[in-house]
């Protein structure tokens, strides 16, 4: 069975496709079709997660015997019939195979280096682009999370990714082909939330740097950067989750938001102010895979759920593109020039 691209990115010509297929790049000539470049996640996921199940039977039973000592109990004696080993599943032979999916995909803004992360090994993963050669991606650095990544972006100077993880924080990883650092608790993200990531920009204004972020509850968080813990504003306006987030080129002081609500909105960042709310439930045909979760659902089992799942700009129209979720329609939205 075929695999479709569940990621793609062009870059500012359009003349370059850059995809992902479940573990595999591939990078493709718009106009002549020609494949310029591939690479496949060959990482064995399967016997990380032996590693790590080891890793923590071996803490659990050092824990145990810990445990028994100080309270002066004898530790029991084994009995084939009775294993008191931590039972922890482990995949054996002949399990499935476990794909290390790539979650996300982006150039950085000089088109010089692709970025992307994946699920299972929770990596950041740098390639050099080089059209000059045979295949065009040369895999630089992979660096580690504790946690798995959700959502990046790069500075504008393309020299830093920005990560945010499952549990909220945000870290930098240096775009260098310098020996990648282990990130633990010792390590001091650049700011935090208190529940994961959807999505995070890095903005301009005035000569400052800003990064705002989303999360899985309604929280939009403008902050200053690289000081992450100085906040500027929270724009409040949602009730659902915030799934996405877009400043448009054409027009930098507006930040258009989405997520779970009926409706998406635009604000003034720099202000901090809310311009407007646009309704996108009249506009979308919704189907029974919509129906909330039963502990979500109303009393007559008929509540049906809204997410948007990206907005893109097209600024030659000025306006923007909204894709909601298991939906046949994309949603084109012209911004007022003057107030967005």
């Amino acid at each position: 069975m075929k695999h479709p691209f569940q990621l793609i990115t062009s870059n500012k010509a359009g003349d370059v496709l850059f995809t992902a297929t479940k573990n595999q790049l591939q990078v493709f000539s718009v106009t002549s079709g020609q494949l310029l470049g591939s690479w496949v996640d060959d990482i064995d996921t399967t016997e990380s997660l032996r590693a790590k199940i080891k890793a923590e039977r071996e803490r659990q039973l050092k824990e145990n015997a810990l445990k028994a000592e100080k309270e002066g109990v004898q530790p029991k004696k084994k009995r084939k019939s009775n294993n008191s080993e931590p039972k922890i599943p482990t995949p054996g032979d002949g399990a499935p195979t476990i794909y290390n999916y790539i979650r996300s995909l982006q150039l950085t803004p000089q088109e010089e280096h692709l970025v992307c992360t994946t699920d299972s090994d929770k990596s950041c993963i740098v390639f050099k682009l080089n059209f000059g050669s045979e295949n065009c991606l040369e895999l630089i650095k992979r660096q580690p999370f504790p946690k798995r990544p959700s959502a990046i972006t790069t500075t504008t100077d393309g020299s830093t990714v920005l990560l945010g993880d499952k549990f909220g924080d945000v870290y930098k990883v240096p775009i260098d082909s310098q020996p990648p650092v282990e990130i633990n608790s010792e390590t001091d993200p650049v700011l935090g939330h208190v529940s994961m990531l959807t999505d995070l920009l890095l903005v301009k204004h005035d000569s400052n740097e800003y990064l705002i972020t989303c999360d899985r509850d309604e929280h939009i968080r403008v902050s200053h950067y690289p000081q992450g813990f100085i906040i500027k504003s929270f724009l409040f306006g949602h009730e659902e989750f915030v799934n996405t987030l877009l400043v448009p080129s054409f027009q930098p002081n507006v930040l258009i938001s989405a997520g779970g609500d009926d409706y998406i909105i635009s604000w003034d960042w720099v202000k901090g102010e809310k311009l407007d709310k646009f309704d996108i439930r009249d506009l979308v045909e919704l189907d029974d895979s919509h129906l909330a979760p039963s502990k979500f659902q109303n009393a007559n089992g008929d509540l049906k759920e809204i997410s948007v799942a990206e907005i893109k700009e097209l600024p030659s129209l000025y306006a923007i593109v909204v894709l909601v979720e298991a939906t046949k329609s994309l949603l084109v939205i012209k911004l007022d020039q003057k107030t967005g």
